[in-house]
């Protein structure tokens, strides 16, 4: 890929855009014209690139497949340079495409217009009471009672942080990972191989910070800022809509959150539900894909029909309610001072897009948690962990005799799931949603205002999943 050939793409696209808006004869020469230019140009970069191709590229396996692997999955960052088009003007320079970049990360979630939800747009002040009106507030919401309902929580056995002494803190500085990077700033030192070699001389003054922190429960400002690097899910990679950031957060951010998550986690992990299985130690997607596939091919076996919902939520992590996951964490058992540590984590984020050496301006976060960071996943969990109080799973599925009786539970479970995540302020990506039944009949289901129709196969968990596939397990295990 060079800077010409990346220039002619984006030409294309917009002129296949513009034949796919009006079908003209005219759009369509255009189109095809500047398509075959494009092949041509291709061919040439190829040819370019293996005539002056280096042989110990080849020849040493470690240079081979770092050089090849970029080519072979979007998962793995390109060091191409990002070009967005944008009210179809193409954007190259690093400085504007950054702003682009962050402006839309930052509006994602207000830009899905989420009933009733309400950003924190308030300035930490622990004399502020913010946790008595959060606890006021959500008294009466639906999931806060329903945690209330289920667990039973003394005023002797609640959640309360401990502070980490110096042994604490030199053992999580010696277990960072060695990432490097480019950023200048000390704070975000990911050559962690300094911090480790001078560890003995900054663990007393790191323990201080975190215990001064802890103690006054105030999360530093300083430790709160991250640089995002936008990373392309899929897609066309000039679509702003194709990318999702990733927090670098600074390194001492990453000592403190390990303690955090280590702590909450300790307390937290015997009420989370067995139906949980993301972003946990000991879990992972196959187990909840051997318990779908175990209970289809039962039914499968006994002649029953077998259904599921797949659904799929917008923005999940950057819509997190600040103000309802430190009520649900209250419910769960935490003291008002270690709530008013979390909160102080969550409050006054401020986030910056790097492009190559470009930065764009500081941006205020007022939702979610720092994609990237380690208590993030943690937080999440807490987060969804009551929606098995309503349903089993968020990918609502049953087994049935017949079509009609399927469809109807699917339909009531999917509703009940629905008024969750409307209750909690997320949003349900309906173009993302799937019916998947064990029969061939053209079915449905309605979610919202959309139907939602029996497909053959559908992708869950980055399998493919239908009737034929459940069939052919079944005789095969």
């Amino acid at each position: 890929m060079n800077k010409n050939l990346r220039k002619h793409i984006m030409t294309r696209s917009r002129f296949k855009n513009s034949f796919n808006k009006e079908p003209s004869s005219e759009n369509e020469i255009a189109y095809k014209k500047q398509r075959n230019l494009c092949v041509n140009l291709t061919r040439k970069a190829k040819r370019e690139y293996y005539s002056t191709l280096n042989p110990s590229i080849v020849a040493d396996n470690k240079q081979f497949w770092s050089a090849i692997k970029p080519l072979f999955s979007d998962k793995v960052k390109l060091r191409n340079k990002i070009t967005l088009i944008d009210n179809e003007n193409i954007i190259s320079d690093d400085k504007i495409v950054a702003e682009k970049l962050n402006n839309f990360f930052i509006n994602a979630v207000s830009n899905l217009n989420i009933h009733g939800f309400d950003t924190c747009e308030f300035i930490y002040n622990k004399a502020s009471s913010k946790i008595s009106n959060i606890k006021d507030k959500f008294k009466n919401h639906p999931s806060i009672l329903k945690i209330k309902e289920n667990i039973n929580i003394s005023s002797n056995n609640k959640f309360s942080f401990d502070t980490m002494d110096i042994n604490g803190v030199e053992h999580k500085i010696n277990n960072l990972h060695e990432k490097a990077t480019s950023l200048d700033d000390i704070r975000y030192l990911y050559d962690v191989k300094v911090l480790k070699t001078c560890c003995n001389v900054v663990s007393p003054y790191i323990t201080e910070i975190y215990k001064d922190s802890t103690q006054s429960q105030d999360f530093p400002n300083l430790l709160k800022e991250a640089i995002v690097t936008p990373v392309h899910k899929k897609g066309e990679r000039s679509l702003k809509d194709n990318y999702r950031p990733v927090s670098i957060l600074p390194t001492i951010s990453k000592v403190f959150e390990k303690d955090m998550y280590e702590q909450i986690y300790s307390y937290f992990k015997k009420y989370f539900s067995p139906s949980l299985f993301g972003f946990r130690k000991g879990y992972n997607t196959q187990h909840c894909l051997t318990i779908l596939i175990e209970r289809w091919k039962k039914a499968i076996d006994n002649n029953k029909k077998a259904g599921a919902v797949l659904t799929d939520l917008s923005k999940a992590f950057d819509s997190l309610n600040h103000e309802l996951l430190l009520a649900k964490l209250e419910a769960y058992g935490f003291d008002d001072p270690s709530l008013n540590f979390v909160l102080s984590y969550l409050s006054d984020r401020k986030q910056r897009t790097k492009e190559n050496n470009a930065f764009s301006a500081w941006a205020k976060i007022d939702t979610g948690v720092p994609q990237g960071s380690i208590l993030g996943p943690l937080l999440f969990n807490i987060y969804m962990n009551d929606i098995a109080n309503y349903a089993d799973d968020s990918t609502p599925y049953t087994t049935s005799n017949d079509n009609e009786t399927l469809l109807d539970i699917l339909q009531k479970n999917t509703e009940i799931l629905m008024q969750w995540f409307n209750g909690n302020y997320m949003k349900s990506n309906n173009d993302k949603c799937h019916l998947i039944i064990s029969s061939q009949d053209e079915v449905s289901i309605q979610i919202g205002r959309d139907k939602i129709v029996n497909e053959k196969s559908v992708k869950l968990l980055g399998v493919e999943s239908g009737k034929q596939a459940c069939r052919q397990f079944s005789r095969y295990t």
